[in-house]
């Protein structure tokens, strides 16, 4: 699925997802593929460049999320102080899901495979 970059893709990527995993009938660790799948979009919409490509692919046991966008800046973690309202996405993707980047002529894809059960 094709994203422009903009704020509302993350509930739009969410949905996306919602309707996958629903058809192939996952519900185990849904919400934790959500919320990395939201992590992820979200760091291409306010640190990357549009447009944000989103892809789903389903693994026994696991979904693996794709998430592609044109800026080459590969992801980091950050300490945020207590009170910052960011700069824990990446720290929320590593506690849920295997995760790496791959760069690309075009910028970069994040994978990150969520286990299911």
């Amino acid at each position: 699925m094709r994203l422009l970059g903009e704020p509302r893709d993350v509930g739009v990527a969410r949905a996306f997802l919602r309707r996958v995993l629903e058809a192939h009938e996952e519900r185990g660790n849904a919400d934790s593929a959500l919320a990395v799948l939201s992590e992820i979009v979200a760091n291409a919409v306010v640190h990357g460049r549009g447009p944000v490509d989103v892809r789903v692919r389903m693994e026994e046991g696991a979904v693996e999320l794709q998430v592609a966008d044109t800026e080459p800046t590969l992801p980091t973690q950050r300490e945020p102080a207590d009170d910052a309202e960011g700069g824990r996405g990446i720290a929320i993707v590593d506690a849920l899901s295997h995760w790496w980047v791959e760069a690309t002529e075009r910028g970069k894809v994040v994978h990150a495979r969520v286990p299911l059960r």
